[in-house]
Parts: structure tokens; C-alpha cells; sequence
């Protein structure tokens, strides 16, 4: 049975037994008289005790800290003369809870601390892994007692994660991180069938605009054609396809670019109008007449025929 204290404040987690089960962890506080005194004292009236799951910190090897708590699952709001609750987790290992004592009317504490918007809450608590305590809710928070304590969460207490693909699914074009099983269910079966043939048509078009910008690219002499936005279209913009094509301070200049070896063999890039006439639009154009002439004509065959062949190979 975990135990975090104050002086006035104690969280105890876990069952009769001192362990967690599941992922829906009893939590226990225990608050002195002196603490009840104080709170009487200052006018504090309605006291509530706010519990935020947080993932731990991601730490590097060398112990600095690569990236803070961020908070998981949802908050809870209890008056404090319940004296008891059920924190819900939603991955296994190392978690957080941070408790803190806050007071006010019950109402304007909902709107303040458990008011949602497209998903996400209103307003940010943590900044850092800790509760940051700004103007917004400095007059609802009591800060000299607050518990953090940590959490180990069994193995095998969750669903088998879902297929890397699937949660792509599932979040795409949806706010907010998935929050259990159920959730992902919700998102994946219901919201997903109405939008396939959405994600179908974006999919489609986004391959046919920009597999059509890739190959004029190309085809135009340019050496740096990104073709991964066409082949991921959710995951690259468009502007990523000719990201790389500028390498001059003049976008049209790489059109026109022949390297060359200098003097002291080091490639350098030449920028010359003749260089328009080795890029593969201009030899297939050439390739094509010279094709046609042999339909015509019948001559230049092979030559024309050869001509495309290198052009398309290029």
C-alpha cells in the first residue's frame, strides 16, 4: 500500500491488501484537525480534493529529463469528507497522482477544473510535471498541501494494444489522445466508418496533385523530388514535394543546373540556359518528334525508339 504525506496530508493507494489489481486504483486521504482548523480559519469552505493521473517523466540516460509528466486519463473532483475514490489509469507500469486541496462552490470548481473543450480541458494544470499555479486558479487552490506519489500499474490489466495503423486511424482527424479501450472502439468502429470514404477521396487526390507535381518536377530537370508525400499523403504536405529543389537563391536556376567537375576535380553546379536542353522533358520531347517522323516517314525508328528508352531510364 503506497502512502505520500504532508504534514496535514496523506494520500494512501491500493486495496486492503497494499497492492493494485487493476487499473481503477482506490485512493484514500487522510486530513488532520489542524489542516480542517486552517481551512475553517480562511474562510476556505468546500474543500474537494483534485486528483490528476500523470505519466511519469521520459528520462535520458544520463538523467536529465527529455520530456516532463504530461497528464493521462481523467481528473477527478471529490469533496474532501468523502474521505474516498477511484482513480482510473490507462496503461500499465509508472504512473503519477498528484492530490490537491482546492476550494470553492461546487459549481465554479467543475468549470475550473473539469470544463472540456472539443475534448481537451479548458484549462492547463501542469507546466513542467507540476501544477502550475496561474491567475486563473490561484484563488481556487489551496498550495501548501499538495501529494505526489507514485503508482506501479500490473502488466496484463489492459487490452493487447491495437495495430500502429489502427490508432492512426482511429486519431486521424479526430482532438485529444485516446483515453482507454473503449474509447478507441468508439473512435475506430463508429467514427471510422463514416469517415472511409472521406479519408478514401483526400487520399486520392492528394496522390493524383502531387504524384502530378513530382513527375512535372522531374521531368523538368529537377534533382530533389520528394516522392514520400505522394506516397503519404496524411503524414507530408504538399510544399515537402519540392522542398528540396531549391538549392540556388533562385528557385528557377535549378532548373537550368549542370554539375561539373572543376579544376581541381570538386563538383561544382554550373548554372546555364543550355542546361535546359538535357533535361528529360526536353529529350522526350525530341524522343517523340523523332518517333513521329518515323511513323511518318518511316525513318529513325530505332533512333527515336532508343532515344525514349534513355530518357526513361534517366
Amino acid at each position: 500500500m503506497a502512502k505520500a504525506t504532508t504534514k496535514f496530508f496523506e494520500l494512501i493507494i491500493g486495496q486492503n491488501d497494499g497492492e493494485v489489481h487493476s487499473g481503477d486504483v482506490p485512493v484514500r486521504w487522510c486530513v488532520s484537525n489542524g489542516l480542517v482548523e486552517q481551512l475553517e480559519e480562511q474562510e476556505e469552505r468546500n474543500p474537494h480534493v483534485l486528483l490528476i493521473p500523470v505519466n511519469p517523466d521520459l528520462v535520458a540516460e544520463d538523467g536529465t529529463i527529455r520530456q516532463h509528466g504530461r497528464e493521462v486519463g481523467e481528473r477527478k473532483l471529490v469533496p474532501m469528507k468523502d474521505l474516498m475514490t477511484y482513480v482510473r489509469f490507462n496503461r500499465p507500469g509508472k504512473n503519477r497522482l498528484l492530490a490537491y486541496i482546492v476550494f470553492g462552490n461546487t459549481k465554479g470548481l467543475k468549470k475550473i477544473f473539469l470544463g472540456k473543450y472539443c475534448g481537451d480541458y479548458t484549462t492547463t494544470l501542469l507546466c513542467e510535471g507540476e501544477l502550475s499555479i496561474t491567475h486563473r486558479v490561484k484563488g481556487w487552490v489551496y498550495e501548501d498541501q499538495h501529494v505526489d506519489v507514485n503508482i506501479e500499474i500490473p502488466e496484463g490489466v489492459f487490452g493487447k494494444e491495437p495495430a500502429p495503423w489502427r490508432k492512426w486511424y482511429a486519431n486521424l482527424w479526430m482532438r485529444g489522445i485516446l483515453e482507454d479501450e473503449c474509447h478507441f472502439r468508439q473512435r475506430f468502429w463508429l467514427v471510422g466508418t463514416l469517415k472511409f470514404f472521406p479519408v478514401v477521396a483526400v487520399a486520392s487526390w492528394f496522390f493524383v496533385a502531387r504524384g502530378a507535381i513530382a513527375l512535372g518536377m522531374a521531368l523538368l530537370g529537377y534533382k530533389k523530388v520528394d516522392w514520400w508525400p505522394v506516397i503519404q499523403p496524411f503524414n507530408n504536405y504538399t510544399r515537402y514535394v519540392t522542398w528540396n529543389c531549391n538549392n540556388e537563391d533562385n528557385f528557377f536556376l535549378n532548373l537550368f543546373t549542370i554539375d561539373r567537375n572543376d579544376h581541381c576535380n570538386v563538383v561544382q553546379s554550373l548554372s546555364s540556359f543550355t542546361g535546359v536542353f538535357v533535361t528529360p522533358l526536353f529529350l522526350l520531347i525530341v524522343a517523340l518528334f523523332i518517333l513521329l517522323l518515323s511513323v511518318i516517314n518511316g525513318f529513325g525508328f530505332w533512333v527515336g525508339l532508343m532515344l525514349m528508352l534513355v530518357t526513361m531510364a534517366g
